[in-house]
């Protein structure tokens, strides 16, 4: 067999990681500079990986921008790849859309500078592959991906191609990196004699497990700069072993070669299904990092809800709406949290200044979905401030503003911030007309059709609201602040309804009819609360009862805390010998917050004198709904250790259903391998997206979290999900679960997660069979994840009618994305299949719209599909598959 060897040169951009942004992007801007002249004056150096990322693009023009005309010559000429990536992201810590806008990003960036996106899902470094990856190459087109961790050194892992199937049947070619990853010709010399050497080294690494002619050595590593001598140790090393032929390759060149060779040949490479997080005897696959720095965790899932569930589907209201066009916003914004999400950074794997930067960032992406969220509403029920900043006060009719983000229509307990006007606030040199001040009488909430709606009064404090306008300075008012807690009913489905605000002096003299009776009411009594569907109980030691009122079944012991100690660092969670375990607490005391109708809350708190924590859990239950939260929050005060809530299923599970990337991973039965000394062990903790269900039999129950991505699945069936971990170094080489160190020593003191600390659950009980059609653990998903968005606003000049926005039909399918079409005036409407059988599902639309098409992840048009006269798109889903609609 005649062999090629493609050395690529490349450099592997750790954007942030020992050091901050600021001091590796100094140094980029300097590698780039002499890539620039390199490539410039060297066409014998034919080409350069800028990694698989463009984010090192924008970083390096924001420093240098006088070069963009030299970088953008070298992308058109071919001398330079990059992409598909705006970022290397860690591929279980963020979202399946996040990856998707990661990609869409990428390829904008690349695009910018005149190149064209590497159709390679390279990803070197990740720590692991979701078992749903190769769908979301697939969907841009994607046919073969380059990758290291999460596979190798067991029975049938000993070859560096495989196909990669997905649970939909999605597949792509796989090249397996070999041991020494994406470096293994890092530094090649140019003596004949230490060449020769590296050489015999290479050889021993790539021939055992070549299954193509075609052989790929990487000639870079962690921030290293080009080579400068590289076609000259090529030329050497093809007048060295003439049998074998040396090439200055791009890695698009070597994959092309690799994708040929498997068109031809396509039965000799084996198949791989599911995820990919193993191979400890190859390379470390590091699963610990899900658990490290779960601050950063749960930040990046609320900006991630906040951009997929609201932001994003506002805007495309908007448009159906004939708004405003929103997406340089919302790109803006994902750019913002997308850099946060390269795999040392999200990992919480850095130096302590990288995640100080980080929280920065989630915070102005906050403030960037928020405003985009509030002004797409606005617009998508017509709200024009202008003229009501000039129309003034008299002519506004305030009202509370409601979302629901679910496809589906919806009754919900929603919580909202409704606003009282007082008197007017005169600021600097804007003066406003004095005007007695109005002392607010009670408070009313009316729905559509003159109907009350029935609240519960939660909270009243005194505070200002500003009504704002593009071309007027902004009104300040004192108002009385109403937290309260709706039941708003007959949402539509990704649609608004307008409550009007008024006080009983304001309506006095016009019929209300009373509000409805509602049999699902919360009723709170002692130590107990129940609705119609549940009823949740606070036990002697702090935990939960909860009671499923369907079946009969009892779950004693739910939400029990857990704190061991933690010898480990950030990479691999590492438990001290001996351990020591606190699970009982010394005092507990429970007391009733708020007593129903419509929500009913306990405050349970704990002290643990051995673990020196007070931890407080808020136990909350609305009307009508089958989810417990809870809420655990205090402050940590000692370092070294771990806390964990534990939900006991009563019985060895049976099954064990994670939520993961475009669909549910199942898991149970699946044994962990012993691992040799001196092998990376195996973790016993798992990742998890939204949820991890478990059951035996009749009994079973999901537990949901807000970034917190690190389980375990004890044999007896306790589901233990962590909280915190406290540790204070990044890297240590000391523990029996790695044999060395995964990063540079370096103390990592904001890592013992000193201060205060919070954390959001939720508990749904169901039975066992739930699980073969997720269909109510996805029903309480929504209502835990996103429920409905409330947005105070008194300048309304009149009340608008309700807003619907698209409506998803059929058995099975999750809601994934609603979002501003990437080009032109529309949107894409996503959805997926998440069971194992082809399910026919439609979206339906008011007005109807003019076309239809299926579509792949990056937006490109697949087939037309047929819009009926109601408004209703028909697709069919098959198996476990993902389902974009571009509707204009």
């Amino acid at each position: 067999m005649s062999v090629t060897v493609h050395v690529v040169p490349h450099t592997h951009w750790d954007r942030e990681w020992y050091h901050p942004a600021a001091v590796f992007g100094l140094r980029l801007t300097r590698l780039v500079d002499d890539l620039v002249d390199l490539l410039s004056h060297r066409p014998d150096f034919r080409t350069f990986l800028l990694d698989g990322q463009a984010i090192v693009l924008d970083d390096y023009l924001a420093a240098r921008p006088e070069q963009e005309s030299r970088l953008r010559r070298l992308f058109v000429d071919g001398r330079l790849e990059a992409g598909p990536w705006y970022v290397l992201a860690d591929e279980f810590l963020v979202s399946a859309e996040a990856l998707v806008r990661n990609l869409l990003e990428g390829a904008r960036t690349v695009r910018r500078c005149g190149g064209r996106p590497m159709a390679v899902g390279y990803s070197p470094d990740a720590f692991g592959h979701p078992a749903g990856f190769p769908v979301v190459l697939r969907g841009f087109g994607i046919e073969i991906a380059v990758l290291w961790r999460g596979l190798g050194g067991e029975p049938g892992q000993d070859g560096d191609l495989y196909r990669w199937r997905a649970a939909d049947g999605s597949e792509v070619l796989t090249v397996h990196l070999p041991a020494p990853g994406y470096e293994n010709g890092q530094s090649l010399p140019a003596e004949r004699g230490p060449l020769a050497e590296r050489w015999e080294t290479l050889w021993a690494q790539l021939a055992p497990r070549a299954r193509t002619p075609y052989w790929l050595v990487m000639a870079g590593a962690d921030h290293h700069a080009a080579q400068h001598d590289l076609p000259d140790v090529i030329a050497a090393l093809n007048a060295m072993v003439p049998q074998v032929r040396f090439s200055l390759s791009a890695l698009e060149e070597y994959t092309a070669a690799v994708l040929a060779w498997a068109r031809e040949r396509g039965g000799a490479v084996p198949v791989l299904t599911g995820e990919l997080r193993a191979g400890h005897r190859h390379a470390w696959a590091l699963q610990g990092t899900h658990g490290s720095r779960l601050y950063l965790k749960r930040a990046n899932a609320e900006c991630q809800g906040l951009l997929e569930r609201y932001a994003e589907p506002l805007a495309a209201l908007e448009v159906l709406r004939g708004g405003a066009d929103r997406r340089a916003e919302l790109q803006a914004a994902w750019r913002t949290l997308l850099a946060n999400h390269p795999h040392d950074s999200i990992c919480g794997t850095s130096a302590d200044p990288v995640h100080r930067e980080m929280m920065t960032r989630f915070e102005r992406c906050r403030q960037e979905g928020g405003e985009i969220a509030a002004r797409s509403l606005e617009g998508a029920v017509g709200h024009d401030a202008v003229r009501a900043r000039l129309a003034g006060r008299g002519a506004w009719k305030p009202a509370l503003l409601v979302f629901n983000p679910s496809p589906a229509a919806r009754d919900a307990v929603v919580e909202a911030e409704v606003a009282l006007f007082e008197a007017d606030v005169s600021v600097g040199q804007q003066r406003v007309p004095p005007a007695a001040p109005v002392r607010p009488g009670p408070l009313r909430l009316v729905g559509p059709g003159n109907r009350p709606v029935a609240f519960q009064e939660l909270e009243v404090r005194s505070g200002h609201d500003l009504v704002e306008s593009p071309l007027r300075y902004p009104l300040s008012a004192a108002v009385e602040w109403h937290r309260v807690a709706v039941r708003a009913r007959d949402l539509p489905p990704l649609g608004a309804v307008a409550l009007a605000v008024e006080t009983a002096r304001a309506a006095r003299g016009a019929e209300r009819p009373p509000a409805e009776a509602d049999p699902a009411e919360v009723a709170v009594a002692g130590n107990a609360m129940w609705n119609d569907r549940v009823v949740a109980i606070v036990e002697p030691a702090g935990t939960v009862q909860l009671v499923d009122r369907a079946s009969g079944e009892h779950y004693p012991g739910l939400a029990a805390l857990e704190d061991n100690g933690d010898a480990g660092d950030s990479y691999t969670y590492s438990a001290p010998r001996p351990d020591r375990v606190v699970r009982e607490p010394d005092a507990v005391a429970v007391q009733v917050v708020h007593a129903g109708p419509l929500r009913g809350v306990l405050e349970v708190v704990r002290r643990y004198d051995a673990a020196g924590l007070v931890a407080t859990t808020r136990l909350t239950l609305d009307a009508g709904s089958d989810v417990l939260e809870i809420a655990v929050e205090g402050e940590n005060r000692r370092g070294d250790h771990r806390l964990r809530a534990a939900f006991p299923l009563g019985a060895p599970a049976r099954r064990e259903v994670a939520d993961g990337l475009y669909g549910p991973v199942e898991r149970h039965g699946a044994k962990r391998p012993a691992m040799p000394r001196g092998v990376e062990q195996p973790a016993p903790t798992a990742p998890m997206q939204r949820w991890v269900s478990v059951a035996s039999g009749a009994r079973g129950f999901t537990v949901f979290g807000t970034g917190l991505p690190e389980y375990e699945l004890r044999r007896d069936g306790t589901v233990l999900v962590t909280l915190l971990r406290a540790f204070g170094q990044m890297s240590r080489e000391d523990m029996p679960e790695r044999p060395g160190h995964a990063g540079w020593p370096t103390p990592t003191p904001d890592a013992q997660c000193l201060g205060p600390f919070a954390a959001r659950l939720g508990v749904c009980a169901h039975g066992g069979r739930a699980l073969d059609d997720l269909a109510a653990v996805e029903r309480a998903a929504e209502r835990f994840h996103a429920p409905p968005l409330a947005a105070m606003r008194r300048s309304l000049l009149e009340l608008p009618r309700p807003v619907a926005g698209p409506e998803l039909l059929g058995e099975g399918l999750v809601f994934s994305a609603m979002k501003p079409a990437e080009a032109g005036r529309g949107i894409v409407l996503r959805c997926y299949n998440a069971l194992a059988k082809r399910v026919a599902g439609a979206w339906r639309l008011s007005p109807r719209p003019r076309s239809a098409h299926l579509a792949r992840l990056d937006e490109t048009p697949i087939a037309p599909l047929d819009v009926a006269a109601d408004g209703r798109i028909p697709f069919e889903a098959a198996p476990r598959a993902i389902v974009t609609v571009l509707v204009r």
